[in-house]
């Protein structure tokens, strides 16, 4: 079993990333890429595990155990011998650019994808999504904001929310500096812009961008006829017990792609 995790099928193909930032069209992103057929997508969008697990000091053969026991065979078993490129879609890369050395170590030509948008747009966008997905329970933006201090320290932290770095809105919304940081860790030449007004405006032009990048041939155009409309809720204690199950629940209520991340 070790040695069938170091071999994993994924240490031979490239790998790229969307790393963000949250709300910018990362899903969308990831719902055009998902269907080429050279690429293999994590079965869960947003792995997280070079930013939730720091590597960066590991041995190469250790780094290489653990990434392929913990990180392929959890999140890329379906990768087939015919896909060429490993992609995700984790946006809290973007805040964690530092813990991205181990991709670097194990893909060398690794490339990354950054959604950029007007973060007066982005930081009320999160704060519906969290709603929405039960990590928030303050449905007053301005009081959100207002409790970012407090959650900086740890408090007001609601027992439903997964990562308690998304409720801190002020630094999801500086992510200039990050862009920068990042840029500065991986090297210019392996990150691509993608703008959210160009997504919206004209998505196929915006994903052909994205295919010259990775290197990857051209395929039929996408329909986006079809677009993800805004999802609403109107009793947050339900809509929280559907998102984010309690712990004892989870193995009963959540779907095979909430365990395989949780």
């Amino acid at each position: 079993m070790v040695q069938a995790s170091a071999d994993h099928a994924g240490f031979s193909m490239r790998f790229a990333a969307i790393v963000g930032a949250p709300r910018t069209g990362t899903t969308a992103l990831a719902r055009f890429l998902r269907k080429h057929p050279s690429v293999c997508f994590a079965k869960v969008k947003e792995p997280h595990f070079f930013s939730q697990w720091d590597l960066t000091r590991l041995p190469e053969e250790e780094l290489r155990e653990a990434v392929g026991k913990e990180y392929l065979q959890r999140y890329f078993p379906h990768c087939a011998s015919d896909r060429s490129i490993l992609m995700e879609g984790s946006v809290t890369y973007l805040y964690a650019p530092e813990q991205m050395s181990p991709i670097l170590k194990l893909w060398p030509d690794a490339k990354f994808i950054i959604g950029v948008r007007d973060p007066m747009e982005v930081v009320p966008s999160l704060h519906q999504r969290l709603l929405f997905l039960g990590d928030e329970t303050e449905e007053d933006f301005e009081r959100a904001w207002d409790l970012v201090e407090e959650r900086k320290h740890g408090r007001q932290i609601p027992k439903s929310c997964i990562e308690p770095r998304w409720l801190r809105y002020d630094e999801v919304g500086r992510f200039g500096s990050y862009v920068e940081r990042f840029i500065a860790v991986v090297g210019r030449e392996r990150c691509y812009f993608s703008v959210y007004d160009d997504i919206k405006a004209n998505p196929a032009a915006a994903y052909r961008g994205v295919l010259d990048f990775l290197g990857l041939p051209p395929v039929a155009e996408i329909d986006e006829s079809r677009k993800r409309a805004a999802r609403g809720y109107k009793l947050g204690w339900l809509q929280r017990l559907l998102m984010r199950p309690p712990g004892v629940t989870r193995k009963v209520m959540a779907g095979a792609d909430y365990r395989r991340r949780v």
